[in-house]
């Protein structure tokens, strides 16, 4: 992946500017450091290698050169979109869903509220970070990183899911920058449906452990146990407990495991 490979990638989908980096700490804070500075809507940062990337919990996601993609794309979320920022999360999952599916005919799952699953392992992860100036929201940026290659997946002791990667489901060959760009139009193109009645069922349906019992970490020491029903329309988990009552979850800090 070069400069000059991601600049003609990039030139049929309009993206205003990007950044490249050989080696950075995190994406997501370039970006956010760069929405600072107004930076245009689509703007990307990526990175060859990240060192810190961060998942959710404060939990790091390391990329290393060439296996893995690492990319921060910036965002200006309308009036009506700020009312439902939650949706980015899932937005930015079932666009890479979607692109394993349409470009490598994997068959994938989104696991609520940011991973990507394939055969019940995570093979990408997003993490939405907003920018704000007292009340007014200066950006979204969504942080996605993609095991392509075996050297990405982390060591066991580095694991919070089981992992693999991309290379291990498909005999196609795997171009990095084409498939960035083909991430970047499928996001695009998809969010022009997320405030629409057809993106959350259509959600729901790529959905991992849909009707079936989980357990969901809350944080604090709260533990809840039942079916997973699907999300609401602001994006958050609904889970029926045993007492036949729904309970509805935001996104943050939470762990969702199977039972």
């Amino acid at each position: 992946m070069n400069e000059s490979d991601l600049k003609q990638a990039f030139d049929n989908l309009k993206i205003p500017e990007f950044r490249y980096f050989k080696e950075t700490d995190s994406t997501n804070t370039q970006a956010l450091n760069w929405i600072s500075q107004n930076a245009p809507e689509y703007s990307l940062v990526i990175a060859g290698a990240q060192t810190a990337g961060r998942g959710r919990s404060g939990r790091k996601w390391v990329t290393t050169p060439g296996s893995s993609i690492a990319v921060s794309i910036i965002l200006h979320p309308s009036i009506q979109e700020q009312e439902k920022l939650g949706l980015f999360s899932l937005l930015g999952g079932f666009s890479v869903l979607k692109v394993l599916e349409n470009n490598y005919h994997i068959k994938a799952q989104v696991k609520w509220p940011n991973d990507i699953l394939i055969d019940n392992k995570k093979t990408a992860g997003v993490l939405a970070e907003s920018l704000w100036q007292g009340g007014n929201l200066q950006g979204l940026v969504l942080g996605i990183g993609i095991n392509l290659m075996t050297p990405s997946i982390p060591s066991s002791d580095l694991l919070m899911f089981p992992a693999t990667c991309i290379e291990a489901h498909t005999k196609d060959n795997i171009n990095p920058v084409k498939m960035l760009a083909a991430l970047i139009e499928a996001l695009i193109r998809i969010r022009k449906s997320i405030l629409s009645p057809t993106f959350i069922p259509l959600y729901e349906s790529n959905m991992a452990y849909k009707n079936q019992l989980i357990t969901l970490d809350a944080g604090g020491g709260e533990v809840y146990s039942g079916l997973l029903r699907g999300v609401d329309e602001q994006g958050k988990i609904i889970i029926q407990t045993a007492e036949s009552t729904e309970q509805v979850f935001p996104i943050g800090d939470v762990k969702l495991r199977p039972q």
